[in-house]
């Protein structure tokens, strides 16, 4: 069973999300100001994509490094969303659903639209305190607490080796 771009406007009708489908590309975009998202259907309608559209351009400059980053950290912290850096410094962020043998609710679809659009605002707010200070304040957190548990294990290895030792 597969899963058609009709039922997609229907989910979208019913939840009174404003959409453009464009027919020659066969894709959706939703506008929710000021992200932009595409919706397609791939892999003969067994594989949904929210995508999005122009979200952040950040080629070159002395905050790259931070900006990639901060952009795994976010990739290993959510379950659903995934953020993307390439080449060009443009900054994509999507969710990618398998449909295969089934089919998708409306209850899924919202969560993955949800999801996406909580994770730009929350990326949208940290790369741009990236690029204005220098750092992200939660990333530096994070870091904080990395180094505590290395030291945590470095002292559980040491007492392991020299178990007398206190």
């Amino acid at each position: 069973m597969a899963i058609s771009m009709d039922t997609i406007q229907e989910f979208l009708d019913i939840k009174n999300i404003q959409y453009f489908y464009d027919v020659q590309k066969k894709v959706l975009i939703l506008t929710f100001q000021p992200n932009m998202i595409q919706v397609k259907l791939d892999e003969q309608q067994k594989f949904l994509q929210f995508q999005t559209l122009n979200f952040f351009q950040y080629k070159e400059g002395s905050k790259k490094y931070i900006i990639q980053e901060l952009l795994l950290l976010m990739n290993y912290r959510k379950k659903l969303v995934k953020f993307a850096y390439n080449t060009d410094g443009e900054i994509k962020c999507y969710v990618d659903f398998p449909i295969e043998d089934n089919s998708i609710t409306l209850n899924q679809f919202s969560r993955c639209l949800s999801a996406m659009l909580g994770a730009l605002d929350e990326a949208r707010i940290r790369i741009s305190t990236v690029i204005e200070v220098g750092n992200d304040p939660r990333l530096a957190q994070s870091k904080m607490i990395e180094n505590l548990v290395d030291e945590i294990m470095e002292s559980i290895n040491q007492q392991r080796k020299d178990p007398h030792k206190t």
